[in-house]
Formats: C-alpha cells, structure tokens, sequence
C-alpha cells in the first residue's frame, strides 16, 4: 500500500505540472530503467499504470515521455520479459508477466493514442517490429494465454482505452474499427505463430471489421496485409483440405481486400496459385512488371491472357475468388443532393474547415466528386463557396454552360474548357498554385488527369498582413438566390488540402474510388502512388472478359 500511495503522489505532480519541466516523469523513467530484477515485475505494472492514469488527465505528459526516451525505457521492459511463458515457470509469475505485457501495451496505446508526433517518432525510431520481436519472446503463442495478449494489441490497435473493457472478453465490442495500421499489421504477424482455433476466431474478427468499416479495410490493405497472408498460407489458401476451417476464411479476406486495392506485387503473389507448382518461373503479365503506365485497360486484358494461357492448375476456389474480386467493389457513391424543383434552394454549410483559427493557406487542393442530374436553364450551377471570416476572401466555383468555373473575390472569373455530361459521375481536383512573384495558376483534374490549367492574378493575404481566420464551406443555392429550375446535381466526398497534391497523388486518389474516406495523411501514402495500382474498379472495366475466362475453366464453380 505503501508504494501506492507514493506512485498516487506522483502522478499528482506529474499531471498538475502543466509547464511539464520533466524532473518527476525522467525519475519514473529512470527508475524504470534501473530495476532489471525480476522480482519488481509487480512495481513495474504498478508505475506503468500511474503514467497510464497521468496522460488521461494530463495529454502533455506523453509528449514529455517521448522527449525523454520513455518509449525505449517501455521496449526493454517488454524484452525484459524473454520466455515469459515457458513451461518451467510457474502459473503465479505468468500471471505477474501477463500483468506487465498488458501495462507495456496500454500504456503505448494511451502515448500514440490522437497524438500524431508519437505515432511517427515510434515508428522511425523504435519500429514494430521491435514490439513484436519483444512480444514473441515471450513464447506466449501456443499457451492459454494468447487470446490475452492478442486482445491487449486488438485493444491498441483501435485504440481501445476504455479501463473497464480493457482485459476482459468485453473489449471485443469496442472494436469498431483500425485506427492504427501499423498495430494490426503486428496482430497479424503475432497471430501466424498461435493455435489454428485462436487464428480462426481473429481472422474471423478482423475479417467482420473490414467488412463493415471502409477505414478499417484501407488499413490492413495500407501495410501489405494480403501479401503478408499470401506469403505465410501459401499452401493452407490453395489446398482447403490442409485447414478445411481456416481455408474459406483466408480466402474471403483476401477477396474483401482485393476488391478494394492490392498492390502489383501481391497480385503477382496471387497469380501464382493459378501456375503449376512444380514450374520454376511465372510469365507475369507485361504491363504489371512495367514501372509506369498510361492504359489501365491494358493492364487488364493482360490479366485475362495471364490465367486464360497458364496452366490452370489452382483448385476452383480461386478462380471463384477473383472473379468475386471484380464483382465485390462498390461504386456507389456517398453524396448529398441538392434538388432547385421545389423550393429554388439548397445548402448545406460547414462553419470551419479546420480543427482551429488558421491562416488562409497560400497553395492549396480542392477535391471533391461531383454527378450533375440536368443543368436546366442557363443559370449558373453553384458547387461551392470558400470564405474566410471578415469576407475579404472569397472563392466560388459554378457550373455555366457546362464548363467549370472559378472566381475569387472580384477577380475575372476563370473557365475551364472541359464540357460535363448529365448523369455521370466525375472526379475533380483544382489545385492552386501561388508563384513567389505574383499571380497563380489552377489546374484542373478529371477523373484523375489533368484537363486544363487557367493562370490569373488572385490576391491572398501576404506576409506583413496574414492574420488567423476560420475557413467556412458552404456547398448548393443559398435562399438569398433561389431559383426555382429544373436542376439538381450531387456533391461526394470533399476535401481541402493545405498543399499542392502531385498527378500521380491526384490519380492515385480517383481510383481508390468514391468510398474513401480515409485522412490521406498516413505515412503509407506512398505505398500507393504508382500507375500500377490495380482494384476491382479497373479490374470491372473488362468484366464481360473476366467472366468468359473464370466460365472457360474446367473448375468453374459458376457454371
């Protein structure tokens, strides 16, 4: 009780230093590091605990934890923990091991919980991979207590801080969804090396996670998950008899996040299944080893020859699986209508783009998706406004005899010269660039590709006199201007971006599709940007070959 109440002490200190001078979070770290005996196992939990506690009431003090070298200080507690569950030890210092693994991932989940600067520190300067190296050390995997320490990382991986859930089975129902890729990528990893029944139920799960969560389906498909399961269930994916419970539910995972986007290099990983095993080489498709590309068409008629000339060698199953593939993407879009029949008006306004007051940003994108129903009469169709607060700024973009275009302020208006059609879908960017010596430029992005750009001379607050501002959105017809017409249009997904987004960003956004509604801000963005990205959008634009391909196999389950 003694230790208890001293701990209660400080973290009152810790928590009520709001300046954060670091003298009593570096004597906890210190004293954290200096205790290797095993026997402080029940002190360690203990102080985990209280710095847990501290960064609830006290979000500052992760940042001091991380200034200070805390997160090593946590790694070499974790490695501390080597065969942690051996055989030989007894069940009363497992359960004190249990208690520290779980203090070590709850309290890492509360550092990088909303706090983006120890999510990026930890993974350039610790890595993951460190964790589940430390983890794994620990021998847990075979042993009653796996389905423990795999729901501490389900926990960290949705970022799940809720006390009274945390270590009991009722922590299931508060994962939503994947917050943190990175983690699920390492449940993954730790969840190749457990017992077949414990794999089943957490495939299970996360498969139940990407089927109903956009976000969390764009997670494990962000870290390289199908390649990972693909390397790993080579054998158990093409022969069901090898795991006949586990098999099916590989292969829906796969198809759920094939559907969505896989990268070139795991498609190449799923053709192999369609090759004879006993070849050397594969005769991959010509245009997936191309490294850039022009013609996604292209790409999937190659797809096609790939399985129609190869040998099909792979069980039905997975020609099942890729023709559900191309059949499994939605299209259909999230949007907002605004409908001029009735009433004349429609708006919908957003009182602040950003989380605070911010500066009027000087290069910028806009993206958003846009379907026009009927344009009407000649009168202009209002897609957006942008202004700041005192109105010294404001942006309005309108569609006029079906061009796109584009006033600030009192400018001349710019028009693009790209004609939209009634009843399609478009995807448009219009990124704003402000050169160093006066005027700007606007280029416009269709459906991926840039369509024109139009230079004019707009006047954005310079440096002597930029002040803080709230940017506010409104999308549609005000009342003030009401019209009552034929038209009526949608607006999707939109987006303002406080920086100039590159063509091959912009083109990689538009084929992941109108039901992204990922942040774009993750550090595998990257991990996208290539024109060989290949979904079950592009993969549908040769359906009809598709499908005369999967029914030509003597294994077609489809008939």
């Amino acid at each position: 009780m003694t230790r208890l109440h001293c701990l209660k002490i400080i973290q009152i200190m810790i928590q009520q230093d709001e300046a954060q001078q670091y003298p009593d979070i570096n004597g906890v770290i210190e004293l954290l590091q200096t205790c290797q005996n095993k026997k402080y196992k029940g002190m360690k939990a203990d102080i985990l605990q209280m710095i847990s506690r501290a960064i609830c009431l006290n979000p500052v003090v992760a940042d001091s934890f991380r200034d200070l070298g805390g997160f090593v200080c946590l790694i070499s507690v974790a490695v501390s923990l080597e065969n942690a569950f051996a055989e030989e030890e007894n069940e009363v210092e497992k359960n004190k091991n249990l208690r520290l693994i779980e203090s070590v991932i709850q309290t890492l989940t509360l550092l990088m919980k909303s706090n983006v600067k120890n999510k990026i520190f930890f993974m350039k300067e610790i890595g993951y991979s460190s964790l589940a190296s430390a983890i794994l050390l620990t021998n847990f995997a075979k042993t009653q207590y796996s389905t423990s320490i795999l729901n501490f990382l389900m926990n960290m991986a949705c970022e799940n801080v809720d006390e009274a859930t945390w270590g009991g089975e009722s922590c299931k129902d508060c994962w939503n969804f994947i917050q943190n890729a990175e983690v699920a990528r390492l449940v993954v990893q730790v969840l190749v090396q457990t017992k077949d029944e414990v794999q089943k139920e957490y495939f299970g799960i996360l498969y139940n996670m990407i089927g109903s969560s956009t976000k969390s389906k764009e997670a494990l498909c962000s870290v390289g998950t199908a390649g990972f399961l693909m390397k790993h269930y080579k054998n158990q994916i093409r022969d069901k008899h090898l795991c006949p419970e586990l098999q099916p539910l590989l292969l829906q995972i796969l198809i759920t996040l094939g559907s969505h986007c896989m990268s070139p290099k795991e498609w190449r990983q799923f053709f192999r299944y369609f090759c004879n095993p006993k070849e050397n080489h594969v005769v991959y498709p010509k245009q997936l080893e191309a490294k850039s590309q022009s013609n996604y068409s292209d790409v999937n008629e190659d797809i096609i020859n790939f399985v129609t000339h190869n040998k099909r060698v792979a069980p039905h199953e997975m020609y099942e699986a890729m023709y559900k593939m191309t059949k499994d993407g939605s299209t259909a879009h999230a949007y907002i209508e605004f409908d001029m029949k009735e009433h004349g008006f429609a708006q919908m306004a957003v009182s602040n783009l950003l989380e605070k007051a911010r500066y009027w940003p000087t290069n910028y994108t806009i993206v958003f998706w846009l379907w026009i129903g009927e344009f009407g009469t000649n009168d202009p169709l209002p897609i957006y406004l942008l202004n700041n607060e005192d109105g010294s700024i404001r942006v309005r973009a309108y569609i006029f005899k079906r061009k796109l275009c584009l006033k600030v302020n009192k400018e001349k208006k710019l028009t693009f010269p790209f004609n939209f059609n009634e009843k399609v879908w478009y995807h448009l960017a219009l990124v704003q660039t402000k050169y160093r010596f006066g005027g700007s430029e606007v280029k416009l992005y269709v459906n991926g590709f840039n369509s024109s750009q139009q230079k004019g001379s707009f006047k954005t607050p310079t440096l002597g006199n930029v002040v803080e501002t709230k940017i506010t959105l409104s999308l549609g017809r005000a009342e003030v201007i009401k019209r009552v017409s034929p038209q009526y249009w949608r607006v999707g997904a939109f987006y303002m971006i406080e920086e100039v987004l590159t063509p091959s960003q912009i083109l990689t956004w538009y084929l992941l599709g109108p039901n992204y509604f990922g942040s774009f801000s993750a550090n595998n963005w990257s991990y996208y940007q290539t024109w060989e990205i290949i979904n079950a959008k592009n993969m549908s634009n040769s359906e009809p070959e598709a499908s005369a391909a999967v029914a030509a196999s003597d294994n077609n389950p489809l008939g």
